[in-house]
């Protein structure tokens, strides 16, 4: 049971709150997106609601790094779920990240490439994988998965 909560701790930390601030920064910070047209075309309410949260929490500064935060934060959950299912194999979640980001550029995929978005990419996966590992090893048992490297 201990091992679950610490499991379920770090999910919040490195999986969660991750997703959470790449949320923030596409609904808030980002250009308007193709969904948001549409919403605000269903649902007025929830496109006004959505314009006046943009307004409220719009920081000068910020603009400036969303587009790429947005996108080292869903790679960093990425890269953090594998190893916390077991997956101590980098260079899948770096396959897929940057599969994402280069399909963008023949138009294979929906938005615009660049490469800053690329290197925050491999950024986050540099950075998530190594963190993950050290702080499962730090909560592991280690008669409960075996499957931990152990240094």
């Amino acid at each position: 049971m201990a091992s679950f909560l610490s499991r379920l701790r770090l999910g919040l930390w490195l999986i969660a709150l991750p997703l959470l601030l790449g949320v923030l920064c596409y609904l808030c910070w980002r250009p308007t997106t193709l969904f948001e047209i549409w919403l605000a075309g269903h649902w007025p309410t929830l496109g006004a609601a959505l314009a006046d949260l943009r307004h409220q929490l719009a920081l000068p500064w910020l603009p400036l790094l969303s587009p790429s935060l947005a996108d080292f934060c869903w790679a960093f959950a990425l890269a953090a779920t594998l190893v916390l299912l077991g997956q101590h194999r980098p260079w899948l979640a770096l396959l897929v990240a940057a599969s994402a980001e280069l399909a963008q550029r023949p138009g294979w995929l929906p938005g615009t490439f660049d490469w800053l978005d690329l290197a925050a990419l491999l950024l986050a996966v540099l950075l998530a994988h190594p963190l993950s590992l050290y702080l499962m090893e730090l909560s592991h048992e280690p008669m409960e998965n075996p499957g931990i490297p152990v240094r």
